[in-house]
């Protein structure tokens, strides 16, 4: 996943992010962030995403809170997803597409299953 990142973010979109080894991995890469990780029955990561919890420092909190007119949203129940990423090996719009709605479906599941309302 760190690797994917490091390709798309950094390599491909020009990104100014830290890397190590080969890594993309930020400050909000911890033990509160929730992976979703999208595997084929190969066993190819073919996407990703962070959901960060709002109780505390998040990426829209710490860079992007200009966006909300009200400041970031921010509770226990409220958590941000980011760093959505489909494996560099998929090239097609209609298969990053499809990704991006499995991984939303994905988060709407973390958000059952673990009370996350917003």
């Amino acid at each position: 996943m760190h690797r994917h990142r490091k390709e798309i973010f950094v390599d491909r979109l020009g990104w100014s992010l830290p890397c190590e080894e080969g890594l993309e991995i930020d400050e909000f890469d911890g033990p509160d962030a929730l992976y979703l990780l999208y595997y084929d029955p190969t066993g190819e990561l073919l996407a990703s995403a962070r959901m960060l919890p709002t109780n505390r420092p998040h990426l829209m909190s710490e860079y992007f809170n200009t966006l909300c007119p009200h400041g970031a949203p921010s509770g226990d129940a409220i958590w941000e997803s980011t760093r959505f990423c489909p494996s560099p090996t998929i090239g097609s719009a209609a298969e990053k597409r499809q990704l991006l709605g499995i991984m939303i479906a994905g988060m709407m599941e973390a958000g059952l299953l673990f009370g996350i309302e917003q």
